[in-house]
């Protein structure tokens, strides 16, 4: 009788363990997990775009297509190549593509609503694709 009572807890403890531990992964682990990977994201893309605005572009000056020099396209293959960036994208405050790895976008305003309440204000915006 004691021996059935404690093979009997151990079943108990082992199917509460199976049960328990994804649910943990689930509720907890994976959205720690994913917040941390996008802060990290975040601040990556913060350090490569000040690197970038400050190596390509004149201190204090609006940017506008003129301000696109050879030493500006040459500094960007570099960093995408360096970074393993799939795309870069330059607006201008107006909200104007005015440099894109993609050249069909060259030209194109963006006027989706974060860009005006965030984007151009300096403020950071992350979604998810």
């Amino acid at each position: 009788m004691p021996r059935d009572t404690f093979l009997r807890n151990i079943l108990i403890v082992s199917v509460a363990a199976v049960l328990i531990l994804p649910i943990y992964t689930a509720l907890y682990t994976y959205p720690s997990f994913k917040q941390m990977l996008i802060s990290y994201t975040e601040e990556t893309a913060e350090r490569l775009t000040l690197h970038l605005s400050n190596e390509m572009f004149p201190e204090g000056k609006e940017l506008r297509k003129d301000l696109l020099t050879g030493a500006f396209f040459k500094g960007t293959e570099n960093v995408i190549k360096d970074f393993k960036l799939m795309k870069i994208k330059v607006f201008s405050p107006t909200g104007e593509i005015t440099y894109s790895t993609e050249s069909k976008d060259i030209g194109k305003v963006n006027k989706e609503r974060y860009f005006s309440e965030f984007v151009a204000k300096g403020k950071k915006y992350t979604t998810e694709l």
